[in-house]
């Protein structure tokens, strides 16, 4: 997060009346709140996981140490409901949540320690047995539910605001079309504190077509702002041939305070 954004939310935040977050980290986020709950690594607690890369597979994830006050996030959520007077809604405890989720498949969360994987029975063309969950049962191009809420039946493209295309009067003082994307050695906007992690990507980076760059006195390595109506940021320029000269790329998820170096 860059200085300016982080003193719009700070000013955003002072003007709540109460603010609690759970965190790893003591991240500039964290520093605004009123109370910081301490969150368990996820090397720290029991838990069933399923991977998005293999959606069919459960696996268990077992804690490899004890974080002492800290708790996991389902640890927090069960707690507070029941603080809240709300535990006839929620588990007794996240272990009683974990064998709610196995009930389905007939086995307990200590036989599943010992299985250590679940492989989900995986159907192939589901839509020959019982059609698509559509009014039609068929696969539908152009949606009448969609219509009858007020939506377009059919896709439609519709420009972002504030481009050159969609707001002509803009281009003259803001050119560019401004895009994101995730930096691969991070996680959203987690890990940046991480030393290891940050050495190999020390700096927030704009991806720039070179031929742009140019036109506009940015040499590669420099440090820009990038500006809309609503505020401005600070990235170090990186060439990169592939992209459209008009558009240009920004890393997602700065979480920290970036100053040039």
């Amino acid at each position: 997060m860059y200085l300016e954004q982080l003193q719009g939310n700070l000013e955003a935040f002072k003007k709540l009346d109460f603010i609690a977050t759970a965190d790893l980290f003591l991240t500039p986020t964290a520093e605004m709140c009123d109370v910081v709950l301490p969150v368990s690594h996820f090397l720290e607690y029991d838990a069933i996981r399923q991977s998005s890369d293999l959606p069919f597979l459960a696996q268990v994830q077992q804690k490899v140490a004890d974080p002492g006050e800290c708790k996991s996030d389902t640890q927090i959520y069960i707690e507070l409901s029941h603080k809240l007077g709300l535990e006839s809604y929620f588990w007794k405890d996240e272990y009683d949540f974990m064998e709610d989720m196995l009930r389905p498949a007939g086995i307990t969360l200590d036989e599943f320690r010992r299985v250590r994987v679940l492989e989900c029975v995986r159907q192939y063309r589901h839509y020959e047995r019982g059609g698509f969950n559509t009014p039609s049962g068929k696969l539908e191009f152009y949606s009448n539910a969609l219509k009858e809420t007020g939506f377009d039946p059919l896709p439609v493209y519709r420009e972002p605001q504030e481009t050159m295309y969609s707001e002509p009067e803009l281009a003259h003082e803001y050119p560019l079309i401004l895009t994101s994307r995730k930096p691969a050695v991070f996680r959203h906007a987690n890990l940046r504190q991480i030393e290891s992690l940050r050495a190999r990507r020390p700096d927030p980076i704009l991806n720039i077509n070179s031929e742009t760059a140019k036109e506009l006195g940015i040499e590669d390595g420099d440090w820009v702002y990038v500006e809309n109506k609503r505020g401005r940021i600070t990235l170090r320029a990186e060439y990169s041939q592939s992209l459209h000269p008009r558009v240009v790329v920004a890393d997602h998820g700065c979480g920290t305070r970036e100053t040039p170096r």
